[in-house]
C-alpha cells in the first residue's frame, strides 16, 4: 500500500469515527465513545489512539521489554557498585585514599 492510500485510509477511518461518534481503541480494540478518548490536535480525527483507561494502563504498568530492559540496567548497577566498592578497598588498603 502506497502512502497516498494510507492516508485515504486513515482519513476515511477519523471521517467514519466523526460521523458515527466512535472509534476503536488501539490497544484493547473495543469500540469507545469518541469522549473515552483524549483530544489530540494533530490527528485526523482530534482524538488519541488509545481510550482514556489503555493510556492509565500503559503508563502506570511497564510493557514487558520495558520490565527486562529495567532487570539488565538493575544488574549492571548492581555490578558497578560492587566494582567501585572494590575499587575502593583496594585503594584504601594501598594507602591513596583514607577511609
Amino acid at each position: 500500500m502506497f502512502m497516498g492510500e494510507r492516508l485515504a485510509v486513515r482519513q476515511e477511518r477519523a471521517e467514519l469515527a466523526l460521523e458515527i461518534g466512535r472509534k476503536i481503541c488501539g490497544r484493547c480494540g473495543e469500540a469507545k465513545e469518541l469522549e473515552a478518548f483524549r483530544p489530540r490536535k494533530d490527528s485526523l480525527d482530534g482524538r488519541r489512539g488509545l481510550c482514556r483507561v489503555c493510556e492509565k494502563a500503559k503508563a502506570t504498568e511497564p510493557e514487558p521489554e520495558d520490565r527486562e530492559r529495567f532487570a539488565r540496567w538493575q544488574k549492571r548497577e548492581a555490578d558497578f557498585d560492587l566494582l567501585v566498592e572494590k575499587m575502593r578497598r583496594e585503594l584504601v588498603r594501598s594507602g591513596i585514599v583514607e577511609d
